[in-house]
């Protein structure tokens, strides 16, 4: 459940990632048809390509999280491939920052790296599994019927069983009743 939740807020910042690349690159193309320089495209193309990336995973992380919400295993399924794929991200992203000498976003890939360590481990629990395995109406594994009730058909039933001590009608002799006498 928690996986899901951490989900579905990786889901809204990609979101809201996706918008801020889209609004800068608005701004980026309006300043520039209003300057007469047209040596932005590229930086406009990358953004759009960088927003669009990211409502994309925004989406995949909202699908996953809902449906591991819901109890199903394809949710889990999903947040494992992209908990998997967002921490290789995030690792490459503070290596190459580290490289560049920028500090910063090597402490924020490093969270992300976190962050997706977090969700693969919470998501690959064995307490995730078995809670996805009691969801209601799934069908689980079951022993031997009951001992009670008819049995199925085809196959015999097991003898019937008295409750109690049978009664015995008063012209019943019974060994018990009478003194073994020996001549």
């Amino acid at each position: 459940m928690t996986a899901g939740l951490l989900a579905v807020g990786l889901a809204v910042l990609c979101g809201h990632s996706a918008f801020r690349a889209f609004d800068a690159a608005d701004k980026i193309e309006k300043l520039s048809n209003r300057l007469g320089h047209g040596s932005a495209q590229d930086s406009i193309g990358g953004l759009q390509t960088i927003g669009a990336l990211n409502s994309i995973i925004g989406v995949l992380w909202l699908v996953g999280g809902l449906l591991l919400m819901s109890r199903k295993s394809a949710g889990r399924i999903m947040l494992i491939l992209l908990a998997c794929g967002g921490g290789v991200s995030s690792l490459y992203s503070a290596i190459a920052s580290l490289d560049a000498e920028v500090p910063g976003a090597a402490i924020g890939s490093f969270i992300g790296l976190g962050v997706a360590a977090l969700v693969l481990g919470l998501a690959m629990a064995g307490s995730t599994a078995r809670w996805l395995a009691s969801a209601p109406g799934r069908l689980r594994p079951h022993g031997p019927p009951a001992p009670h009730g008819q049995p199925p058909y085809g196959q015999p039933g097991p003898p019937p069983v008295y409750p109690g001590p049978r009664r015995v009608s008063r012209y019943t002799l019974r060994t018990t009743d009478f003194a073994v006498v020996r001549c």
